[in-house]
């Protein structure tokens, strides 16, 4: 679980967030221990230190009246000094492939102004 700590790490370095935590515990049990099947946490390293970064985890969604699996994006954060350097959008692309490679057809996440220019970027 060196990932879920690493993320701990890296999401300590942006303000606090009162409902959700910054462990690397809390990172364990969102991505590794989640039920339908385990995600993954995705970090730009860069001069010995995490810089930006992506969570996946799967979710089961109903789309039409049927189950299917899915996968959320979240918890991408790019450190203020490396912004501009098309790092959210470098991590977004890796972490996304991992969903499509493990058999989802739906990615989707939460309504974020940050994220637009990436998801453009990207395609979706």
């Amino acid at each position: 679980m060196d990932k879920a700590r690493l993320m701990g790490i890296h999401r300590a370095q942006f303000p606090a967030n009162s409902i959700r935590s910054i462990s690397q515990e809390y990172y364990e049990w969102k991505v590794y221990k989640n039920p339908v099947m385990a995600g993954d946490i995705f970090l730009e390293m860069k001069d010995g230190r995490s810089v930006g970064s992506a969570v996946i985890m799967p979710r089961k969604v109903a789309v039409l009246d049927e189950i299917t699996l899915a996968s959320e994006t979240a918890d991408t954060f790019t450190v203020p000094e490396y912004r501009g350097q098309g790092i959210n959008t470098k991590i977004h692309g890796v972490a996304i492939d991992w969903p499509i490679s493990n058999g989802m057809c739906l990615v989707y996440g939460p309504p974020n102004k940050a994220n637009y220019g990436t998801h453009i970027r990207l395609g979706y």
